[in-house]
């Protein structure tokens, strides 16, 4: 089914769906009271699924959320929570993880990872970012410890202070309807602090378990990009002792931030600290001693003999690795 024809399907379906239309208010009810009432919300369920699976994979997503919706609507809340997709890992889906809390939430289901982490987007540094698979797993696994402990994360301690919606949980969202219901209660967790401090701590302890695990220093406490550095070139030159942090006696209390000993090449990290003043890094005072300090190490090597190569952000691995092996 192409795409045009998919929409308008869907839009024909929900247009027909028996409501109960408000007589003061702005939002439609479903009306489910009759078997053919039931019949006609179940059909929509079904066949809005269907459409999913014959369309796009880049715009089936929609047709799954509006199938969800017709299950919620007809009170199958299992169903639609079942049907209703988590957002796409790395991103912020607010709404979507919104949706699926409120649903976990009446069916007393657990919270997941992919919930915590796409509420408010992977609050994650760009080291996170680039390893969100296991920043996941690890917060899968403070869950069912949580869990486990008998403590097990409730998403009625976000509902105190979660906006609600006067009318309740909103069906058919881009649409042209209406209808709401109720059951679920229809919180907007996006917008409660208290979800968002938990989400933010769960994550932030999750990266660090990782960090550790990979040797690198926690959130706040190190420079991630030399070590990424470190083990780039370890991995490419797995024929070489490659050392980080390396002390030769003739470097005095400076050591090498990568080194390559068996050809005399070592790898020194530049972050805008070495460039240029950065009120972070102590500004112009502690500029000029970078400098010196940079001075130094670079006049003791070229001494003894071995090549110095600076690394900046941005840096192609391909042609450190040329370098390096440069005669």
């Amino acid at each position: 089914m192409d795409r045009e024809e998919a929409f308008a399907t869907a839009k024909a379906l929900i247009s027909g769906l028996p409501v109960n239309k408000s007589a003061i208010g702005f939002w439609d009810t479903p009306r489910t009271t009759s078997l053919t009432e039931q019949a006609a919300w179940r059909s929509a369920t079904d066949r809005l699924e269907q459409i999913a699976s014959e369309v796009e994979p880049n715009v089936a997503f929609y047709f799954l959320i509006w199938a969800s919706d017709a299950a919620v609507g007809l009170g199958d809340l299992r169903r639609g929570l079942t049907m209703l997709p988590p957002a796409t890992i790395g991103s912020r889906g607010s709404v979507r993880a919104s949706d699926r809390l409120n649903l976990k939430h009446e069916l007393a289901e657990p919270v997941d990872a992919r919930d915590i982490t796409s509420l408010f987007g992977p609050k994650v540094t760009a080291f996170g970012r680039s390893n969100i698979e296991a920043i996941e797993l690890h917060i899968q696994l403070q869950l069912d410890l949580l869990a486990a402990s008998g403590n097990a994360l409730a998403i009625a301690t976000w509902t105190a202070d979660a906006h609600r919606h006067p009318a309740g949980y909103g069906l058919f969202s881009g649409q042209p309807s209406y209808i709401v219901t109720n059951p679920p209660p229809g919180c907007s967790f996006p917008l409660s602090r208290t979800a968002e401090e938990c989400c933010t701590r769960l994550i932030r302890e999750a990266e660090n378990t990782w960090r550790e695990e990979c040797d690198l220093p926690r959130i706040g406490e190190g420079w991630v990009s030399e070590t990424q550095l470190y083990y780039a070139v370890k991995a490419a030159l797995s024929a070489f002792e490659v050392v980080q942090h390396y002390r030769p006696e003739w470097l005095g209390r400076q050591h090498l931030d990568v080194a390559v000993p068996q050809i005399r090449v070592a790898l020194e990290y530049q972050g805008a600290q070495h460039d240029q003043p950065v009120a972070f890094f102590g500004g112009a005072e502690a500029f000029a001693r970078t400098v010196e300090r940079d001075r130094r190490k670079l006049s003791k090597c070229r001494r003894h003999g071995w090549r110095l190569i600076y690394v900046r952000e941005g840096y192609s691995l391909g042609t450190v690795i040329a370098e390096i092996l440069a005669s």
